[in-house]
């Protein structure tokens, strides 16, 4: 696990190299074309950073997917009742993705895309029976304090967008039921108390 974090990391400053190395570029140009009699810089940006821009575009979707393989594996680890199967596909999918053997920094490599959208697809699908099972898992909790101790528990493993999008909405259900709840009991008080 921290290996992968090292390597997202390390390719993250893939793309910041990148970025900065452009950034130096048109400061360089910039300064030189207030220089009246300096020369100036005749060249293409594509042809300077056109290899560096397509490799950083297959970084960030290296950095894509081992974050979601981080998330799936953190996933696995923590044992939720009835999410062994979702599981179970996250790994058959990893594992075919894993068998096309890809030369993953190689940028020239189309097949490469094509599964990566491939996996893509796949997650897609895998995310929405995770969002379903989260749901029913809200939906059967009959405490609000389990359901905020399960919330936290996935806040804490969900870093893609769009689950933890589905997560903060589910922070306004919890605290619409503790308003119920809190109306329930004062009736309750209410009728004790006449």
């Amino acid at each position: 696990d921290k290996d992968r974090v090292v390597l997202i990391n390390n390719l993250d400053s893939c793309i910041r190299l990148n970025e900065a190395y452009q950034e130096q570029y048109r400061k360089t140009k910039e300064m030189l074309q207030g220089l009246k009699d300096g020369k100036q810089f005749d060249f293409s940006e594509t042809l300077i950073f056109g290899r560096f821009d397509l490799f950083c575009r297959r970084v960030v979707k290296l950095i894509d997917m081992f974050q979601t393989i981080q998330q799936f594996t953190s996933l696995s680890q923590h044992r939720f009742d009835g999410m062994e199967h979702l599981v179970e596909r996250f790994h058959k999918i990893l594992e075919t993705f894993k068998s096309n053997k890809h030369d993953m920094l190689d940028f020239q490599q189309h097949k490469f895309d094509r599964d990566y959208v491939k996996f893509n697809v796949q997650i897609s699908e895998l995310e929405n029976n995770l969002r379903q099972f989260i749901n029913q898992s809200f939906e059967s909790i009959g405490s609000i304090e389990a359901s905020l101790r399960l919330l936290n528990k996935l806040q804490s493993i969900l870093q893609r967008d769009n689950l933890r999008a589905d997560l903060e909405s589910k922070f306004a259900v919890i605290f619409h039921n503790y308003g119920l709840e809190l109306n329930q009991v004062q009736d309750q008080y209410e009728k004790c108390k006449s």
